[in-house]
């Protein structure tokens, strides 16, 4: 019988993702070289990030994944994704909390996981070979 309430409430602490992990994470941009302007866009809804990479957000839970864009002089403008994947806790969620916990979780956006950093690699610009007269 202890064995028995000692693994239910183990899958019950673990039962709802959401209540376990926050609505939002904190995600680092870091670019090769560093010092790019980033800006984010998911859904059609472009963000201008603050300051030079590397450099963190908070990404709010969502079904869609985050472009993220960066440009530096000299260096060609180049692209990111941050896909978004499933909670991990949302098996825990799915064994002990059943169809009522993961609607829950779905609904506001707690089976949601962003990767915790996105790396870019800036291709520097090809020389322009100007003809001399």
């Amino acid at each position: 019988m202890f064995r028995f309430s000692a693994i239910f409430s183990l899958l019950f602490l673990a039962a709802c993702a959401g209540y376990v992990s926050e609505r939002s994470h904190i995600v680092t941009v870091i670019t090769e070289p560093p010092g790019a302007a980033c800006t984010l866009e998911r859904d059609g809804v472009r963000t201008r990030l603050v300051g030079g990479t590397p450099l963190t957000f908070v990404a709010t839970r969502d079904w869609g994944d985050i472009e993220v864009e960066c440009k530096l002089a000299g260096h060609e403008t180049t692209t990111g994704t941050l896909h978004s994947g499933l909670e991990p806790l949302l098996l825990g969620n799915i064994l002990a909390g059943g169809i009522v916990g993961l609607v829950r979780d779905a609904g506001t956006g707690f089976i949601h996981r962003y990767p915790s950093r996105v790396r870019i690699v800036l291709p520097p610009l090809p020389r322009s070979t100007a003809t001399r007269n």
